[in-house]
C-alpha cells in the first residue's frame, strides 16, 4: 500500500514537471515572436522619422536661401 502511494506521488510530480516545462518553452517561444515581429516596426518607424527630419532640413535650407537672395534671383551678378 505504501509502495504505491509512492508511486502516485511520483507520477504526479512528473505530470506537474511536465506541464511546467510546456509553460515555460512556450512562454520563451512567445518572448522570442514577439521580439522578432516588432523589429519590422520598430526599423520602419526610424526609416519615417529619418526621412521627415530630413525633408524639414532641406526645407529649412530652401527657406533661408530664399531669404537670404531676397528677390535678386541672381544675386552677385551684374547691376
Amino acid at each position: 500500500m505504501k509502495n504505491q502511494m509512492n508511486y502516485r506521488r511520483g507520477s504526479a510530480l512528473l505530470v506537474v514537471l511536465g506541464v511546467m516545462s510546456f509553460i515555460i518553452i512556450s512562454a520563451l517561444a512567445f518572448a522570442a515572436y514577439t521580439r522578432s515581429a516588432r523589429q519590422p516596426s520598430s526599423f520602419l518607424r526610424r526609416t519615417s522619422s529619418s526621412r521627415l527630419l530630413v525633408k524639414a532640413a532641406l526645407a529649412r535650407a530652401i527657406d533661408m536661401i530664399d531669404v537670404a537672395i531676397g528677390k535678386n534671383p541672381h544675386p552677385g551678378i551684374g547691376n
